[in-house]
């Protein structure tokens, strides 16, 4: 069966099924009595049948509401019908709120929806009113039910229904209520009149109003279970044929429904067979989802049927007791358990059974053994079924429980022989059902494992079987269940130790907490290395989300007398520098402890070094990692950004300056702040004097710059080719994250100044000042701060400006055109439009900067062009194309006279004595 698609071109008939399409068949189909068959009461049928035959002479909000929908579905489209249905549901809410209140499109002598106290209004209106709201609650209520009905109708139908049923119960009386039961009735009596009476079942138990009114009636509860164990009772017979036909096909391999419900591997007999198969698999999981929606109230359940009371004459509570284990045994043995053990079923699908098993299991064991107050017995029961899933123990020795005692009084197979010998991935979605749907205080039981200790059940097995598989197991499905299982186990740890402070034994629940945590980060560390799939990949930062969220609890409650946050953080650094999950890890635990934190944490772990050393061996050791190559690049370089970042603001808020409040407001209002400050600066100001008042509105502290300048700048000197160009690379570029965004430019100029300087400063003291790395990292540094347009004649940065002059002058640019290395005259060339105007105090034309570049070219290239090689011949031959473009661009701006710049450069230099003269 599939579910019918959403097509908000087709239109949805009314009625479409149920009670009501039933009597609209027969009342248009037959010449006698057209209601003579109705059930009479307060059903709500003859008023809705009423309203759908248009038999309301009266006008009213109902009947126009349902014209408009009928009229959609002849003539019109779902969105038309959805768009009728959310007006009528503004008009209920307008009208429950204000009585008064008229519809626009309904004169006031016509609007029926009144109170019946409202003076304006005249008894024969008021019963008419009522008589339409009933008809629509019926018509409605049967539109979300329907299986035929599409999601976006069903949930316009029960947005209508809540503000419709406020009205209803304000004018007193249990009318709601008797339509719910009726509709009820009609689905759970033998003569079903639905369509596919398992998907209204689902519709009837996810429908709070409905579901309350079968949890009210013991008779409403086991007529439920009782149509949902026929719509499975033939699957124990289908599953099977699936491991027969492998069987019978001599076939090997173990090949599963993948999630879009295809397979792969199936040879042309077993493909016959599992058609029916996966079609018994999907209705068996719909089976189980239902069930699961109504056990999910297990303690109403429990309470309301071992109770005494006889008030819907079904027998006392024992008996109602003993019914429903016997329900529910059945339900266990003949659909969830062979759900379970079909190699065809879905991880999805195993997932969804697994939580309706350990529902079933709880309610069985809570029926058979005792309430929840005797969780410790339920928790040996617990244990006996994962040791038998996972072959821990041989289950046939120990004792008895709930299952085995109704396995024996009716004849049905061993029920630990249907859980043995079933794969991995099977056996971690049971284990992670009972994790799930198990009560806290039966998950925190002591229970004893081998050798004699004690340990709580989540701990072992429950616990220790999840993360082993998590570890160990090479298939891939069952891997990622376990993580997704281990995620399951520590939120329970999360609920557990929150509500469990003042209990006996917390601390020895801490130490096993804490003891589990520790296991998680290891397996999480390892599969976040080398993920062998993009789903397991993207499971381990829920699970390690859960792991710090647990490690804050333990921290709280000063779990073994060690800080377990800081344990975390250090355990993480101590991480090979090559594991990728590493820095995945401190970026996530980067907002929980602080950049600060991270520094100080990394200072103690040096006990040799020096607190500001220290510091830079951190940043070093992420330079380090960047410049491999690896696969970790980017992951380290967005955490050294995000460190910085972070510890900037920390910084000064140490030093009692609010850098959010001063930087607060978008990327433009910045910038707007940023021009109204240098606007103000008088234009007679000397350049020393603004390049003071730049540094009086600089947001960048010595204690910050001076824990990230002088590794990068070591690391763009002192590495190979390769890895110092990776760096700059990954690096450069966030050196605007550093300082809090691209918007601030100002304090994105400085921190480029702080590197260029701290270059020049390094390849003096080292000797080293025309060295071709040295030269290489001040070019690549001036490249990036002109690509992220912090370098523009129309505005640079005056310190900028001065450290570019400082690193790079004019000589030395023009000794860098004719060194040996290829890679050093690339990048001159390639810097030479954001130099030039670095060198003079007084800002002049742009044609001005263009003849000295011009100059320049004229007595680089040719020596460019013999020696270089190839590849950057191409690459110099783009650059020299960008200039020609920006003198034509130039040219078009200025005068006439000027004209000819482009001709003599393109005629005299390059054709001429370039080409003619030298070929």
């Amino acid at each position: 069966m599939v579910v019918p698609k959403s097509n908000l071109d087709t239109p949805v008939s009314l009625p479409n099924d149920g009670v009501l399409l039933h009597y609209y068949i027969q009342t248009t189909t037959s010449t006698n009595n057209k209601s003579g068959t109705m059930e009479i009461g307060r059903s709500g049928i003859k008023e809705a049948m009423e309203l759908l035959q248009h038999h309301v002479k009266e006008r009213s909000l109902e009947s126009n509401t349902l014209k408009e929908f009928a009229k959609g579905q002849t003539t019109g489209t779902m969105r038309e019908q959805l768009s009728t249905l959310r007006a009528y549901r503004s008009t209920l809410l307008n009208l429950s709120k204000n009585k008064n209140w008229i519809p626009r499109s309904q004169p006031k002598s016509n609007n029926h929806i009144m109170d019946s106290d409202d003076n304006d209004e005249s008894p024969t209106q008021s019963s008419n009113s009522l008589k339409s709201q009933i008809g629509i609650y019926r018509i409605l209520l049967e539109l979300g039910l329907s299986y035929m009905t599409p999601y976006p109708m069903k949930r316009a139908s029960e947005s209508c229904l809540s503000a419709l049923e406020t009205i209803l119960t304000s004018k007193g009386g249990t009318i709601c209520h008797d339509i719910h039961e009726s509709v009820v009735d009609s689905i759970l009596g033998d003569c079903c009149l639905w369509s596919h009476r398992l998907y209204t079942l689902f519709d009837m138990l996810s429908f709070l109003p409905t579901l309350s009114v079968v949890l009210d009636k013991k008779r409403y509860i086991h007529a439920t279970l009782e149509k949902l164990m026929e719509e499975g009772c033939d699957l124990e017979h289908i599953l099977p044929m699936y491991k027969q036909s492998r069987e019978n096909n001599n076939i090997i391999d173990d090949s599963r429904t993948t999630k879009g419900g295809g397979r792969e591997n199936i040879n042309v007999d077993e493909s016959v067979i599992s058609s029916h198969v996966l079609d018994a698999i999907e209705k068996g999981v719909q089976i189980c989802t239902t069930m699961k929606l109504l056990l999910k109230e297990e303690e109403r359940l429990l309470s309301h049927l071992t109770t005494n009371d006889n008030d819907d004459g079904d027998g006392d509570g024992d008996t109602c007791a003993k019914k429903l284990n016997d329900i529910l045994m059945e339900f266990l043995v003949r659909v969830t358990i062979p759900l379970m053990r079909c190699k065809a079923t879905s991880s999805d699908a195993l997932n969804a059974c697994a939580v309706t098993l350990g529902q079933l299991l709880s309610m069985i064991w809570k029926l058979n053994i005792g309430t929840t107050r005797e969780g410790g017995k339920i928790s040996q029961e617990v244990q006996t079924l994962v040791n038998c899933i996972t072959h821990r123990s041989d289950a046939d020795g120990v004792e008895s429980t709930g299952l085995d005692s109704w396995a024996s009084t009716t004849n049905v197979v061993d029920w630990k022989s249907l859980l043995r010998c079933l794969p991995s991935l099977n056996q971690v979605a049971i284990v992670k059902g009972l994790a799930a749907t198990l009560g806290d205080d039966i998950l925190s039981s002591t229970v004893v494992v081998d050798g004699g200790k004690k340990t709580m059940l989540l701990m072992d097995p429950i616990g220790t079987f999840i993360l082993h598989v998590a570890s160990v197991s090479t298939e891939n499905g069952a891997r990622l269940l376990a993580l997704k299982g281990l995620e399951t186990v520590i939120g329970r740890w999360r609920t557990i130790l929150n509500t469990a402070i003042y209990r006996d034994g917390y601390n020895i629940m801490l130490e096993q907490a804490t003891t589990l945590a520790r296991e998680v980060l290891e397996v999480a560390l390892v599969t976040w290395e080398s993920p062998p799939s993009r789903q397991i990949d993207s499971a381990i930062p829920g699970l390690f989300q859960n792991l710090v969220s647990l490690m804050e609890i333990l921290d709280r409650n000063d779990a073994v007398g060690v800080n377990t946050m800081d344990d975390l953080v250090c355990n993480i650094l101590q991480q090979p520098s090559t594991r990728k999950g590493k820095y995945v890890a401190l970026e996530a635990l980067l907002p929980k402890i602080g950049a600060s934190k991270l520094m100080c944490l990394s200072k103690s772990m040096e006990n040799d070094a020096s607190a500001s050393s220290s510091s830079s061996s951190l940043v070093s050791s992420f330079l380090l990692e960047i410049g491999r190559r690896g696969n970790s690049s980017a992951a380290v370089a967005e955490l050294l950004a995000k460190v910085f970042s972070m510890l900037r603001v920390e910084l000064h808020s140490d030093a009692g300056i609010d850098i959010c409040r001063i930087e607060q407001g978008n990327r433009k209002e910045r910038r707007k702040r940023e021009s109204e400050r240098m606007n103000s600066t008088p234009s007679n100001t000397s350049d020393m004097s603004r390049e003071k008042l730049e540094k009086e509105s600089i947001l960048l502290l010595e204690s910050w710059y001076s824990l990230w300048a002088p590794p990068l700048a070591a690391a763009l000197i002192g590495s190979e080719v390769s890895s110092r160009t990776q760096i700059a690379s990954f690096c450069l570029p966030l050196l605007t994250t550093f300082v809090g965004g691209k918007g601030n430019r100002v304090n994105a100029s400085h921190a480029f100044s702080i590197l260029l300087d701290e270059i020049t400063s390094q390849g003096i003291n080292d000797g080293k000042e025309n060295h071709e790395a040295l030269l290489w990292a001040k070019f690549e540094v001036v490249k990036h701060a002109h690509l992220l347009n912090l370098i523009k004649i129309s505005y640079t940065s005056k310190i900028l400006a001065s450290s570019i002059a400082r690193a790079l002058p004019l000589n030395l640019v023009c000794y860098s055109m004719f060194h040996e290395v290829p890679r050093v005259r690339l990048l001159a060339l390639q810097s030479l439009p954001s130099l030039l105007f670095t060198y003079d105090n007084q800002q002049l034309s742009t044609t001005y900067y263009l003849k000295m570049e011009i100059d320049i070219w004229k007595i680089a290239l040719p020596y460019a062009v013999k020696c270089s090689e190839k590849e950057y011949i191409v690459t110099i031959t783009q650059i020299l194309n960008s200039l020609i473009h920006r003198i034509s661009e130039t040219v078009a701006d200025v005068q006439s006279e000027n004209c000819s710049l482009l001709l003599n450069f393109v005629n005299n230099f390059l054709l001429s004595n370039l080409f003619v003269q030298k070929v």
